[in-house]
């Protein structure tokens, strides 16, 4: 419904767009003042001899061409515009021979290709004319054309077509940059380089019940490897056990029998046990499994033949075959806490943090005066990521056992997932009082420190560390993660070498070495560092990020891309991830792929001025200058109008759809803010 007193305008009105009035020379002024402080800066030399050119003062932008090839001999935005500027003063040869030089720097490049068609029809070499305008309809995709407009003489200002790529400039991402296709055009190395966002990998010690490495080694950044104060480092059998035993086998055992008890089932159940306990001390789990199986042949319910074959599997790492036992020793009697507790334990080996949780709070119930049963409910929440839950069975365990020092220990690490770093470092410090000189202990205070950035305190916890045991692989880890913070690279790279010697299947310390040889520009070194610590540990997204940066260094962008790619597949979709993926399909030219990179990670991240200034950028590559453009004033407003880069190449965008006073304003904003970036730096 229309609003009273208003009238529909006729169909053949249209309602003039509101246009301020920019004056040309105001832009020339603005460039002119920027090159007297700078007399080589290019996008100032750029913008005035386009300037020039709209002014109708053709030699005067001829003159700064030159002096922006003279800065800049491969400038394809350069060489374009002297070619129309000799063009406009029939300088014809002289044009054809810029707009030639364009094409060999650039062959997708649609406009050289028109001017130059154009410039030959003048000359008569007709044939040369249709070839250069039939490769530009084919690039530019210009369906709508009439071919008896064909050699008619392109304006400057006309829809720009896909490029090849440019190298990246080795600079902070808002920095001017030269244009290298025609002049009113960004040109991909306005696109902004992903930071150089390196990830260590380092140990996690708050594992510390006897179980075995996670299959991936990730956690927050830093990142820590499981380590187990008490592991036993116990390897799966070399055969496979089996809970029926071979009748040679049974034949042999039986006849170990003493002779006093061989007509008493239940004594021989009682002495086969004892074997197998003995076997147990022994570590012979092997050993002890086929004796509790015989006690269990002779009385299918003996109890502690079942409880303690379920804890032989368990140290085999056999877990389903010992929670099979521990559910039987339970069916034999449901009061006993501990078949509850180990059950537990064996389930949160397995990784079913659920059940795990489940049988310690049954075991709790059952006999609440148990200090571990506390504790390692903690530790499988921790595990879940309920922190805040697993600080408050922590809690309890230390109410019952003032010395538990595992339960300090996780408690603190506990305290520094929060970020209480306060907090943790007074558990991890009672925690070394309770088993002094412990270098776990001292590592992690070390690596706490690492996190505060107090550098000097975690170098003398590592060196402590290692004065007690010098074959501590961890801290070396550690204390070279804080030789690279330094710059100390050698050092570092000294550091990693050591705990790979040590541990050298460690795709951990073989990572956190790459990223030091990336430091020091050693970027094959690096590579094959990354390969190694895949070849261990396939899955970690880390590796794959770390790897896709170098590979960005070397400027294998295919590659980099594929591990980008990896990266998302092993990792939670991240903006981080998906701006560096976006930025390496943009350089392959794969720009629809990347926008749809850049459109998820804004989705995730609304004001992310990486992603919507990138994809402005893709957007303005294939034409779309008015997705281009939206993008690029979100750029603006998020920087509260000081984005340089997003008014100069929103400028492009209106100056490719014929805005030229919208253009001149937004190339006139662009350089003033550069002036005051300049002036305050």
């Amino acid at each position: 419904m229309q609003a009273p007193g208003l009238t529909k305008l006729p169909s053949q009105q249209k309602v003039p767009k509101y246009r301020p009035s920019i004056n040309i020379d105001n832009l020339i002024a603005i460039c002119t003042g920027k090159l007297k402080n700078c007399p080589n800066h290019k996008k100032a030399l750029y913008i005035r001899a386009s300037a020039y050119i709209k002014k109708g003062e053709y030699q005067t932008a001829i003159q700064d061409c030159n002096k922006l090839l003279e800065t800049d001999g491969e400038n394809v935005g350069g060489y374009y515009l002297r070619g129309c500027a000799n063009e406009k003063l029939g300088q014809i040869d002289l044009a054809i021979e810029d707009f030639s030089k364009v094409l060999s720097l650039d062959e997708n490049h649609v406009n050289a290709a028109f001017a130059r068609a154009s410039c030959l029809n003048l000359k008569g070499d007709f044939a040369g004319a249709i070839e250069d305008y039939t490769r530009a309809l084919e690039k530019d995709n210009a369906k709508s054309l009439n071919l008896s407009n064909s050699i008619n003489k392109r304006s400057l200002l006309r829809n720009s077509s896909m490029k090849k790529d440019e190298p990246y400039p080795k600079t902070d991402a808002f920095q001017f940059t030269t244009k290298k296709n025609k002049y009113q055009q960004p040109e991909e190395d306005d696109l902004m380089n992903p930071q150089n966002d390196e990830e260590y990998l380092q140990n996690d010690q708050s594992q510390i019940q006897n179980q075995p490495q996670q299959t991936s080694f990730m956690s927050q950044n830093p990142l820590y490897t499981s380590i187990d104060a008490n592991e036993l480092n116990i390897q799966r059998p070399s055969q496979i056990i089996d809970k029926e035993i071979s009748q040679p086998m049974q034949q042999q055992l039986i006849s170990m029998i003493p002779e006093n008890i061989k007509n008493d089932n239940k004594k021989i159940s009682d002495w086969f046990h004892s074997q197998g306990f003995e076997a147990r001390k022994k570590e012979d789990f092997i050993k002890a499994i086929e004796f509790y199986t015989m006690a269990l042949m002779f009385n299918p319910n003996h109890f502690k033949s079942i409880f303690n074959r379920g804890f032989a599997f368990d140290k085999l790492r056999m877990y389903n075959d010992a929670i099979s036992d521990y559910t039987k020793a339970i069916e034999m009697d449901s009061k006993n806490a501990y078949a509850y507790y180990n059950r537990g334990i064996s389930y949160d080996k397995k990784g079913d943090y659920n059940l795990a949780i489940k049988d310690f709070a049954k075991s709790i119930e059952l006999d609440p005066s148990k200090a571990d049963f506390y504790h390692n409910k903690g530790f499988a929440m921790k595990k879940k990521n309920l922190i805040k839950e697993a600080i408050l069975e922590f809690n309890e365990c230390i109410r019952l056992d003032k010395n538990h020092f595992k339960a300090y220990y996780n408690r603190a690490n506990c305290y520094e997932k929060l970020g209480d770093f306060d907090k943790a470092q007074q558990d991890y410090l009672i925690a070394n009082n309770v088993v002094p000189n412990n270098p776990n202990t001292l590592t992690h205070i070390g690596i706490l420190m690492d996190r505060q950035q107090k550098l000097e305190e975690a170098l003398k916890y590592f060196n402590s560390s290692l004065k007690i045991d010098q074959n501590y692989a961890p801290a070396y880890n550690g204390r070279g993660l804080v030789f690279d913070k330094i710059g100390e690279f050698e050092k570092a790279c000294q550091d990693f070498n050591k705990a790979i010697e040590i541990e050298p299947q460690n795709p951990v310390y073989i990572h956190n070495r790459g990223c030091c040889k990336r430091s020091m520009n050693k970027f094959e070194e690096a590579l094959e560092d990354f390969k190694k610590a895949l070849s261990l540990d396939s899955k970690n997204p880390i590796i794959y990020s770390n790897m896709g940066l170098v590979l960005r260094k070397m400027e294998d962008f295919e590659t980099a891309a594929y591990c980008y790619s990896q990266e998302l597949i092993y990792s939670q979709e991240n903006t981080r991830t998906l701006n560096n993926r976006g930025y390496c399909l943009a350089k392959l030219g794969q720009f629809d792929e990347a926008i749809a990179d850049y459109t998820k990670a804004i989705k995730l991240d609304p004001i992310n001025i990486h992603a919507i200034y990138n994809r402005g950028i893709c957007n303005e590559r294939i034409g779309e200058f008015r997705k281009a453009i939206e993008d690029f004033t979100q750029v603006i407003h998020l920087q509260n109008d000081q984005g340089a880069n997003a008014y100069f190449n929103r400028g492009c965008c209106y100056d490719n759809i014929g805005e030229m006073d919208l253009a001149i304003a937004d190339y006139s904003k662009a350089l003033e803010i550069d002036n005051k970036t300049s002036k305050v730096s």
